[in-house]
């Protein structure tokens, strides 16, 4: 399923003559009309399904530009973290600058874009189980079926519950859409649809892009690593390790980290569930991952627009000691310098830096960058294609589209959720298993010497090549023993440290710090560091406890009501 889905839903057009219509018309029903006798097939709830699936990237029916939706999360999980600054110039966007330093909003209007797509998407899978309750087919389709939607509905309200916690929860058997959020437990449904799903999908699916039993339970032990935010029950973490446990057993790392971001490689095992994205499919771009065209360096051959720079912060952390290990306690002490500091090399893999080959595009410089004095000197990488890949013939900014799946969750992932719950459960031996294998990966390979066009060929599996002058890679495990012999503490920090350079602008790092519950620690000193050098951290609001979820947009309050009476509830502090 390699987003051949088309956007597109069933009008129903009805076109009355003068002269030619009676009133008989509104006693039948009309030619062309699909009721839902007409759907409860197996073909037409797959097509309901597919709709619920096209949800995932983000872009709802009307084709609107809904930036804060996309399913990356850039905006509202990595801009407002210590990973990433808003980027562009300060008058573009100025709403996702308050974002970004904490005077938040209910009047916000960039979030509500989230909040609208996300319950699209349930209503679609609702759709999809309602279907499914008048239709005869055989058991085994049923439950595929009713499984995926189940995944899809869970995963939805996931996402509204990471972004403003207090959010009613819909299912098919919801009648009244105007629901109260006061009481609600969205994260205790999720969970329950998630268990549901698992129990009811297959193994393997015949489309790439299909929610299997896998992408289930990896997503269910996500889910009670959140779970275990708010509880800090050991339980919760347990159930964690249950599901995560024979997803990550079954499963091995790529062996280099580009394999999970480009097209001729991402659909692997390690790619656990991810949102499908495609060229020239005949959807004019808007199948490519269209909400993520801001994220492009603003110069070079990409021409716009320059959002979601990488912060000092973030680059600093990837520097490693003499033995290859990082830096916890002393990184800020002074910016990354690359004549002399040695880095992790998955520093080139996710940020675009002066002088260092950006892909088969150029060398990277400082015509890329908008306004530096704003917002620094570097680039998002990650999500970036190669000057080689096929160049999208849809849009308005051809080159900022590609057909780079967005991960919902990889293995990576998956391992440093399970490392999590390990350290929580005092099995800090398996814990630094996991995190060294994913640091052993990260030193099998680097971006290598630029060659034009070249695709591929910039990668190489030597981090020591000779021809490599912009950096001193160097990445090593930790050696054996370490996490017994500091303790449990030290373990949960590297566990930390090691999903932040690994998921960066991946848009996890918000929401982790927040169900972690060292958002206010790590935030307010990080704002006093940024300060130092963008001037603009000297008007960022102190970090406080309101900030555990948005405000809720005032649209949705406004447009929840009965009698006069304010059904839908603003979140605390706002």
């Amino acid at each position: 399923m390699k987003k051949s889905i088309e956007k597109s839903i069933l009008f129903l057009t009805i076109t009355c003559f003068l002269g030619a219509c009676s009133e008989s018309f509104l006693e039948e029903e009309p030619k062309g009309f699909l009721g839902e006798s007409n759907l409860q097939n197996e073909e037409g709830i797959n097509a309901a399904l597919v709709g619920a699936y096209a949800l995932l990237d983000g872009m709802n029916i009307d084709g609107a530009n809904t930036w804060s939706a996309n399913p990356q999360n850039w905006i509202l999980g990595s801009v407002p973290s210590d990973d990433a600054y808003k980027g562009s110039e300060q008058t573009d966007f100025a709403e996702m600058t308050q974002l970004e330093i904490y005077q938040w909003s209910a009047g916000n209007s960039i979030m509500n874009d989230k909040w609208v797509s996300s319950y699209e998407g349930v209503v679609r899978a609702n759709s999809t189980i309602s279907l499914l309750g008048g239709a005869d087919l055989p058991d085994a389709v049923r439950d595929n079926l009713e499984g995926q939607a189940r995944f899809l509905r869970a995963y939805y309200h996931f996402e509204l519950y990471k972004v403003w916690g207090n959010v009613p929860y819909f299912t098919e058997a919801d009648e009244d859409f105007v629901k109260s959020n006061e009481g609600v437990d969205p994260l205790g449904d999720a969970i329950a649809d998630m268990t549901a799903a698992v129990n009811l999908l297959p193994a393997t699916q015949d489309d790439a892009g299909r929610a299997t039993k896998d992408a289930a339970s990896a997503m269910l032990g996500k889910f009670y690593m959140y779970k275990y935010g708010e509880s800090g029950s050991t339980a919760d973490a347990s159930s964690a390790k249950t599901y995560l446990d024979p997803v990550v057993a079954a499963r091995s790392l790529t062996p280099c980290l580009k394999d999970m971001f480009h097209t001729s490689t991402e659909n692997n095992e390690a790619m656990i569930f991810s949102v499908q994205s495609s060229i020239n499919d005949g959807g004019n771009s808007r199948n490519a991952n269209w909400l993520n065209q801001l994220a492009y360096p603003a110069g070079s051959s990409f021409g716009c627009c320059g959002f979601h720079q990488p912060s000092q912060d973030l680059v600093n952390a990837y520097k490693v000691d003499a033995n290859g290990l990082p830096m916890f306690d002393n990184y800020n002490d002074a910016e990354l310098d690359p004549a002399t500091d040695a880095v992790d090399p998955r520093i080139d893999f996710t940020i675009g830096r002066d002088n260092v080959p950006y892909w088969d595009w150029d060398i990277h410089d400082a015509s890329w960058i908008r306004d530096r004095a704003f917002s620094g000197p570097y680039s998002p990488k990650k999500f970036s294609h190669y000057k080689a890949d096929p160049v999208s013939t849809g849009g308005w900014n051809n080159n900022a589209y590609n057909g780079i799946n967005f991960s919902i969750i990889r293995l990576a992932d998956a391992m440093l959720l399970l490392a999590e719950a390990e350290v929580i459960l005092g099995n800090l031996a398996a814990a630094e298993d996991l995190v060294n294998e994913i640091r052993e990966r990260a030193g099998n390979c680097a971006q290598g010497p630029f060659v034009d066009g070249g695709g591929s060929a910039v990668i190489t599996d030597d981090i020591d090549n000779p021809d490599i002058d912009w950096a001193n890679y160097e990445v090593q495990p930790y050696p054996a023993g370490t996490f017994a012999t500091n303790g449990p503490e030290f373990a949960m920090n590297a566990v930390r440290w090691e999903r932040r350079l690994e998921l960066a602008l991946e848009g996890h790092r918000f929401f982790d710090l927040r169900r972690w519950g060292i958002a206010a620690e790590v935030l307010n000193k990080y704002t006093e560091y940024a300060a130092q050098t963008r001037s603009y951290y000297a008007d960022a609001a102190t970090y406080e406890a309101r900030h555990r979820w948005y405000p809720i947009p005032t649209i949705q309050i406004n447009a929840n009501t009965r009698n006069g009476e304010q059904i839908l509830k603003q979140n605390t502090g706002w």
